[in-house]
């Protein structure tokens, strides 16, 4: 099972590659496609596309103090070979 604050890892089969997204503060990560449809800007490359997302949400959110703040990081790279 994956804890919330581990990376997350796309592994890129076309391009042999892993696209790692590390962050800090963050428990959600949120993996979707923005479009529903073959209608998108593209058709043809519209079902390869994903989106990954950082937050907290739903249970992980984060209620901040008048004045407080929270701070939450990514860094993404990409690394070569599967």
């Amino acid at each position: 099972m994956r804890t919330p604050s581990a990376d997350c890892i796309v592994h890129d089969e076309m391009l042999k590659r892993r696209i790692r997204i590390r962050k800090t503060n963050s428990n959600t990560t949120v993996v979707w496609n923005p479009w529903e449809s073959p209608t998108a800007p593209n058709d043809s490359e519209w079902h390869e596309f994903v989106a990954v997302e950082e937050g907290n949400i739903a249970k992980n959110s984060v209620t901040l103090a008048p004045g407080a703040s929270h701070t939450m990081s990514v860094a993404i790279s990409v690394e070569k070979g599967l």
